[in-house]
C-alpha cells in the first residue's frame, strides 16, 4: 500500500502542499501471522532535515504500533482462531471502507489465482 500524505495550512492553495510518500508493507508469514514493514520519505532537496524528519516519523509511528496496534491486533486473532474473515460478519465503521476495498481486491486475486491452478 502507497500512501501519498500531504497538508497545507488553512485557507493556503493545495499547491504549496508540503507531501511524501509513505510506504506500508504486509507480506504473510502463516495464516495466522504476517510481517508489517512501514516507510517514508521526505524530498531528497531537504537533505539532513528530511533525513532526521522521516527517523522522528518512524519513530513516532512504532511506539504506538508496538504498544498498542499490536496487543490489540494479536488478541483479535487469538480471538477469531481460525474462523473465516467473512464468516464472523465483521461491523465496520466508515474509516474501514479502504481496508474492505484491498481486502475484497485481494480475495478475487487469491480466487482467480486458485481457480488456475
Amino acid at each position: 500500500m502507497a500512501l501519498d500524505v500531504g497538508a497545507v495550512p488553512s485557507g493556503q492553495s493545495t499547491g504549496d502542499r508540503i507531501g511524501r510518500v509513505m510506504s506500508h508493507h504486509f507480506t504473510p508469514e502463516t495464516n495466522k501471522t504476517t510481517h508489517y514493514w512501514f516507510s517514508n520519505s521526505y524530498p531528497k532537496t531537504m537533505g539532513d532535515a528530511g533525513v532526521a524528519l522521516a527517523e522522528q516519523h518512524i519513530e513516532s509511528l512504532k511506539r504506538p504500533f508496538e504498544e498498542e496496534d499490536l496487543p490489540m491486533l494479536e488478541s483479535q486473532q487469538a480471538m477469531m482462531g481460525d474462523a473465516d474473515f467473512w464468516f464472523l460478519k465483521p461491523v465496520f465503521l466508515p474509516g474501514d471502507a479502504g481496508a474492505v476495498r484491498a481486502r475484497r481486491v485481494l480475495d478475487k486475486l487469491i480466487a482467480d489465482e486458485q481457480a488456475r491452478l
